[in-house]
């Protein structure tokens, strides 16, 4: 391996220069560099000897000296070596997948690899069944024959146990994010077919989001028109980095629609808790609370009505529109 470094020279008749790697070895023991004619403005071309280098960070340092026995101040470069793999090595043989915690290289559910290759497609069937509602995270990556491990890739999802539309078959499910734009005109979600107990998979899109807390609202109507209960996830979404996205569930409210019976969860218990205040369309309080547990339950007896339920605590304040039945 060598590195092409052009390079050009101002000084007085320069008669030598010279190269050096990371060390310098002191002015005239360094690698010469060659060049055709004396002078005070030269052009250096030359491949400076690279193979004995190991991968990452390396300083390229090029000095000259004059005719009258002076030394120019060196010239510094910082390159980065990179050893590109045989196509052969780079053969991936092994993957794996893992759901938010990472329990470590080698030690997750492993995906079936018939035969190495470079451009594989993998097939395999999470196992989903003991997760808990709300948004979780899946990472996959995959090691090759000579054993790397690449980047880890991941997609966030969401387990949302719907509520009931009636014991009819359920027809329609749609979702928004924060702002209702009216019932059945939500963005649709394809649906394998009717039925009342439905398993649905589907991409919510956050390419208009900003940074910040959202809520995602899900609902289902049945057979016989009628729209169901909303499903409700809070979280908060921020971009991270170029085409890098990050999602944290904060809380579920259900069921919303209530007769009363309300039930705030957060995903991950406050240590101060958190404050609860209910108001009217009109913006006068109706109920104010507190909660000290990931789980609070709130029997309200109320009119029937819209409401605003306010959920603060010492990191954030979050709105939340309820309807009493």
């Amino acid at each position: 391996m060598a590195l092409f470094v052009p390079l050009h020279f101002y000084a007085q008749d320069i008669d030598y220069a010279e190269y050096f790697i990371d060390s310098d070895p002191g002015f005239g023991t360094a690698t010469p560099i060659a060049f055709s004619a004396t002078g005070n403005d030269i052009s250096l071309d030359f491949n400076a000897d690279i193979t004995a280098l190991q991968p990452g960070i390396h300083y390229l340092v090029i000095r000259a000296r004059d005719d009258q026995g002076k030394w120019s101040q060196g010239s510094n470069t910082v390159f980065f070596l990179v050893e590109v793999l045989d196509v052969s090595e780079r053969q991936i043989n092994q993957a794996e997948y893992f759901i938010d915690t990472d329990p470590g290289f080698g030690q997750g559910v492993s995906i079936p690899v018939l035969s190495p290759g470079n451009d594989l497609a993998l097939d395999l069937s999470p196992g989903l069944e003991s997760l808990d509602q709300g948004i979780h995270y899946i990472h996959f990556r995959a090691r090759d024959v000579s054993g790397r491990w690449g980047s880890v890739v991941n997609r966030v999802f969401l387990i949302a146990e719907l509520p009931s539309s009636s014991i009819s078959d359920i027809q329609q499910v749609e979702y928004f994010i924060d702002t209702d734009p009216g019932f059945g005109l939500g963005t649709q979600v394809s649906l394998p077919s009717a039925g009342n107990d439905l398993a649905i998979d589907f991409s919510v899109s956050l390419s208009e989001l900003s940074d910040g807390d959202h809520i995602l609202y899900i609902r289902a109507k049945n057979a016989l028109n009628k729209w169901g209960m909303i499903y409700a996830e809070s979280f908060s979404y921020s971009l991270v980095g170029i085409g890098e996205e990050e999602m944290t569930s904060l809380y579920r409210i259900y069921p919303n629609p209530t007769g009363g019976l309300l039930q705030i969860e957060l995903s991950d218990p406050l240590p101060n808790g958190f404050r609860i205040k209910l108001m009217d369309l009109n913006g006068k309080p109706v109920y104010e609370g507190e909660c000290h547990n990931n789980l609070c339950e709130l029997n309200l007896e109320l009119p029937a009505g819209m409401y605003l339920l306010n959920i603060e605590s010492s990191e954030r304040s979050i709105s939340h529109k309820i309807i009493l039945e």
